[in-house]
C-alpha cells in the first residue's frame, strides 16, 4: 500500500476533504491547504512526494503556485486541477512544470489514476 505525502491545495472545502477522503482510502497521506500561501508553508514544512492545486483561487491562484513550488521544489511532481479548464490553460500550467491537468468534476478513478502516474514519474 502506498505511503507517499500528497498536499491538496483548493479553497472549496468539499472538493479537499472528498479528494483526502478517497486518497486517504487508498494510502495516501495527505495534507490540505485553503489557498496558494498555505500551500506553499505546507510544502515547506511537510516536503510532500507531489501536490494538487487548484487553478482559480483567492489570494494566490494555480498558476502562481506551481511557479512558486517549481522554483522552490523542482523535484515536486505538480498536477493542476481546475472546474474552469481550458486547453490555453492547460498548456500553460505544463509548460509551467505541471505533470497533468485534471478538470473538475473528475472521476474518483481518474484522479487516482493520475496520482499513481505523477508518483510513478518521481
Amino acid at each position: 500500500m502506498p505511503n507517499e505525502k500528497i498536499l491538496i491545495t483548493d479553497d472549496e472545502a468539499s472538493i479537499r476533504t472528498a479528494l483526502a477522503g478517497r486518497l486517504q482510502a487508498n494510502g495516501y497521506s495527505v495534507s490540505q491547504a485553503a489557498n496558494g500561501r498555505q500551500g506553499i508553508e505546507l510544502a515547506r514544512s511537510e516536503d510532500p512526494d507531489m501536490a494538487i492545486v487548484d487553478l482559480q483561487m483567492p489570494e494566490m491562484d494555480g498558476m502562481e503556485m506551481l511557479s512558486h513550488l517549481r522554483e522552490e521544489f523542482p523535484e515536486l511532481t505538480v498536477v493542476i486541477m481546475s472546474g474552469y479548464g481550458t486547453i490555453e490553460k492547460a498548456v500553460e500550467a505544463m509548460k509551467l512544470g505541471a505533470f497533468d491537468f485534471l478538470p473538475k468534476p473528475c472521476g474518483p478513478d481518474h484522479v487516482l489514476l493520475v496520482v499513481r502516474k505523477a508518483l510513478e514519474r518521481r
